[in-house]
């Protein structure tokens, strides 16, 4: 058997790699990070949580067996574990959250159906998932699926309840039960909008599988072998171990599991190919449970008490004929009785079985998409129907069925009609007795209003409308507010009296209490004196509580100077309030007459007499005079902000306010008149105003071209100043300037000599001037150029009477340039020499035959020289020697 599980096992992880390993891995989520709020653990076989879901035991709130029902050994199981993990530390309530909604079967039962397949117990399949052995490996129809999801669906519809941790999809080595459990709790958990975490390994090696994208994965610790050996040991030693039992199939370390429902998405195609898409609507109420109208139908306990009441909440989407409920012996059994179901036009029906069908009709028809309250009750003697708490009809009828032997509650199965029910059911209890009228109209949520009133002067206690239940009773205290007393209480408008309390009993309609008070009274005492009144004035009396306001009012020419109540002065005030008035009391006005303050005010240049503030009483005059300083003059005189001119004395009479007067005066000013000729500016220009003993400077510019030619202040000449100051000024002046016309030589000299004066001279129209051109030691001047003209090498150029610009250049040069004229000579010859003036030259006048004939010494350079050398006709050589070098031979001749 071992050996064809492990093949199996085998095949399956193949599978299972094979579909997943190409994928990319999943989102992993901290295992911490789940909480143990909303989170339960269903299983198909009651040692199932141990083998798969261990981690999971610490953070699990319920431990339901999903697949099949307990028997009684298995009780005495969980009661062991429980006392183990008590024993050993472990903070785990298990036995107190350990569920089966199966009704429990005899261990008889359990051992020939699940374990012997015996044919003579398979009445159980009526009810109970249909035998399967761990090797069966078909895919169990949805009929099946339903059985499971009826059983599970009360869990998935509690809003506490957020996420499942269940078998995974593929049933771990192939089991079917396993396989049912997880469609079941995927099925629901997309209705329901929940999520869903299964083991993400294959477990005949515990093995993880690839978690593709898409989908979230968590691991969990399974290394707690202590735990898992104690648990095991206990199934083992009642005979209820299914799985190895050898140390080398104990599951260690971390593994897998996938979330493969998240808030309502399945994403089981993601891994298989198999996934749940449609999801139902949402709860109209919390804990409502939905049904589609198809095929949806679950299961409760039920009960077997022939006296009984049966409540519930319905929602339906549509009105048809449609079944509600039925006290069954299992889904589809033909034992059933105290059947609600809804007829075509929307009245509901009611059954019961006392040897006959007994059916009452309601005359009220519901609503579709809106609540209806049902409830029946059975006493042995009548079926009544209730709707929304009221009584809607009554018929004689026995005791119900009393001998299921598993009964239970079906919500939503055609029974006794062939149609589903569509819609919401919510709020489902079952009583075993009839209750009262009251007990079910409070239970519906129906009941009546006792609207309570109170006047001013006091309180009812509870106030407004207040719901109270059929058959309750409530009680009422009256109280009158501080100063007030009760005048009367009405209870339904009839008068009980000035009562303090009242009380409604045994209630079973509408009622109203309306309580009424009047007040206590109390006197003020008010009175003004001389210069006013105070308004109420005498003795008024008030209620108790109350606040009374007075208004205090001066006489004209007259003010409040003081108001004191009940003796205490408490200011100047115009109006006060006694409020809460408890005691008697007194208020009384004082008045003065009015004086005013007349505040007398300057500007910096004078003053006011008087200066300040100047107090005078209502009706009074007072004088004032606006004197300036020197210098100053009054610009202005303002009284109450408003202008009345430059007056120097004011009066104001008959005062009846406060005032102001404010003298402005301002410093004199004076005109400075300043222009000038054409050919430059005076700086500032024209008229210039200046205020008293100011400075004010003057700057006279000529134009290019021009220079200043006189200044005149006052028509006084101060020469041809550039500046000019105005110092203290306590009058008008004036002030002019006038240029003449200015032109420019530019003299420059080329390196090797000077020009003077040089660079750009400024003249006067009309002036002359004499340049001097001078070279340096061993250089003579070239050329002189004036306007780019050529003066030779002239030693001075004088420019006369100058009325235009010019340019006056020199050059100079070291060389040495000899002329020799005439040639051919008679008598005389001139000698040119052009070179610094210091030089001194020698001359020799020689033959052919180089024999000199004529020598002069010392000839100056730069000069013109006459030789007369005394000589034969004939041709000759003249030389000129510089410092013994010659620097000159030329060939002459005499005739």
């Amino acid at each position: 058997m071992k050996i064809l599980i492990k093949n199996i096992i085998l095949v399956l992880f193949l599978w299972i790699s094979g579909t997943s390993s190409a994928e990319a891995q999943g989102t992993r989520v901290d295992f911490s990070t789940i909480p143990k709020s909303g989170t339960i653990l269903i299983y198909s076989h009651l040692d199932d949580d141990l083998i798969w879901m261990l981690p999971f035991w610490s953070i699990t709130e319920k431990f339901i067996g999903g697949a099949m029902p307990t028997a009684p050994r298995y009780n005495t199981i969980i009661h062991q574990q429980q006392a183990f993990l008590d024993n050993n530390g472990y903070d785990i309530d298990y036995e107190s959250n350990w569920f089966t909604p199966w009704d429990p079967i005899t261990d008889r039962e359990y051992t020939e159906y699940y374990w012997a397949n015996d044919p003579s117990y398979s009445y159980l399949s009526s009810d109970h998932i249909e035998y399967r052995s761990h090797l069966n490996r078909v895919q169990m129809p949805a009929k099946e699926i339903n059985k499971v999801k009826a059983k599970l669906e009360q869990f998935f519809a509690d809003p506490g309840m957020k996420r499942v941790i269940t078998h995974n999809n593929w049933g771990e080595y192939g089991h079917a039960h396993h396989q049912a459990i997880n469609q079941a709790a995927r099925e629901l958990a997309v209705k329901y909008r929940k999520d869903v975490w299964m083991l993400g390994c294959d477990n005949g090696v515990f093995k993880d599988i690839n978690v593709p994208s898409g989908i979230k994965y968590t691991m969990g610790d399974f290394n707690d072998q202590d735990l898992y050996l104690g648990i095991r040991k206990i199934y083992e030693n009642n005979g209820r171990w299914t799985w190895y039992t050898d140390p080398d199939h104990l599951p260690s370390g971390e593994h897998k599991f996938i979330e493969i429902v998240e808030g309502g998405v399945d994403k089981s195609n993601i891994l298989t190919g198999v996934s749940v898409t449609t999801s139902g609507p949402y709860q109209d109420e919390p804990g409502a449970y939905i049904f589609d109208g198809n095929d949806d139908y679950m299961t409760l306990k039920g009960n077997n008490n022939g006296y009984f009441t049966i409540a519930l909440k319905i929602r339906p989407d549509q009105i048809r004929e449609m079944d509600i409920s039925a006290m069954s012996e299992y889904p589809f059994s033909g034992k059933n009785d105290r059947n609600l179901y809804m007829n075509n036009d929307g009245r509901i029906s009611a059954r019961v079985y006392d040897g006959s069908s007994r059916v009452v009709t309601s005359s009220a028809r519901i609503a579709a998409d809106t609540w209806t309250h049902i409830t029946i009750t059975g006493n042995g003697s009548n079926l009544r129907l209730f709707i929304n708490g009221t009584l809607d009809r009554t018929i004689s009828a026995g005791t119900a069925i009393t001998n299921y032997s598993t009964p239970e509650f079906v919500l939503g199965q055609a029974t006794e009609t062939d149609k589903y029910f569509d819609g919401q059911i919510n709020d489902v209890r079952m009583y075993n007795r009839a209750l009262s009228d009251n007990e079910i109209a409070r239970l519906s949520g129906k009941g009546y209003t006792v609207t309570s009133t109170a006047g001013t002067g006091g309180t009812i206690t509870p106030s407004g409308s207040i719901a109270v239940g059929a058959g309750a009773a409530i009680s009422f205290i009256i109280r009158p507010s501080q100063g007030y007393r009760i005048a009367d209480v009405r209870v339904d408008g009839a008068s009980e009296g000035a009562i303090s309390s009242f009380e409604f009993s045994d209630i079973s309609g509408n009622h109203t209490i309306t309580a009424a008070f009047q007040p206590i009274t109390i006197p003020v005492l008010s009175e003004a004196g001389l210069g006013g009144s105070i308004n109420p004035e005498g003795t008024i009396n008030v209620n108790y509580g109350s606040d009374q306001n007075f208004t205090i009012m001066p006489d004209i020419g007259y003010h409040i100077s003081d108001v004191k109540v009940d003796g205490t002065s408490i200011g100047r005030i115009s109006e006060f309030t006694f409020s809460n008035i408890t005691a008697d009391h007194t208020i009384s006005a004082e008045f003065s007459i009015n004086t005013y303050t007349v505040t007398g005010n300057s500007t910096a240049g004078g003053s006011i007499i008087p200066e300040g503030a100047n107090t005078g009483n209502y009706g009074s005059s007072l004088v004032f005079k606006l004197v300036p300083d020197i210098g100053y003059h009054i610009s202005d005189v303002k009284v109450d902000g408003i202008s009345i001119g430059s007056i120097s004395e004011f009066t104001f009479n008959n005062l009846t306010a406060n005032h102001t007067i404010i003298a402005e005066f301002s410093i004199n000013t004076y005109h400075v008149t300043a222009d000038c000729s054409s050919g430059g500016s005076i700086t500032p220009s024209g008229i210039v105003i200046l205020t008293h003993g100011m400075d004010q400077v003057f700057i006279i510019s000529p134009q290019n071209g021009y220079q200043i030619d006189d200044v005149l202040v006052d028509d006084i000449s101060v020469g041809k100043v550039s500046e000019y100051i105005f110092k203290n000024i306590a009058g008008d002046h004036s002030i002019s300037a006038r240029f003449i016309k200015t032109f420019t030589i530019s003299a420059a000299a080329g390196y090797g000599g000077s020009i003077t004066p040089s660079g750009i001279i400024i003249l006067p129209e009309g002036t002359s001037i004499k340049f001097t051109i001078t070279p340096d030691r061993d250089y003579r001047i070239r050329n002189v150029t004036v306007d780019n003209y050529s003066m030779g090498d002239v030693e001075e150029y004088t420019f006369t009477g100058v009325v235009s610009d010019h340019t006056l250049s020199a050059s100079f040069t070291n060389s040495i340039d000899i002329v020799v004229f005439p040639n051919p000579f008679n008598k005389q010859l001139s000698l040119k020499i052009k070179s610094p003036a210091e030089y001194q030259f020698e001359m020799f006048i020689m033959t052919l035959a180089n024999k000199i004939v004529y020598r002069q010494d010392n000839i100056s350079g730069n000069s013109l020289t006459q030789i007369n050398p005394d000589l034969a006709p004939g041709s000759y050589i003249l030389k000129l020697y510089l410092k013994g070098n010659s620097v000159f031979t030329i060939k002459i001749i005499r005739y």
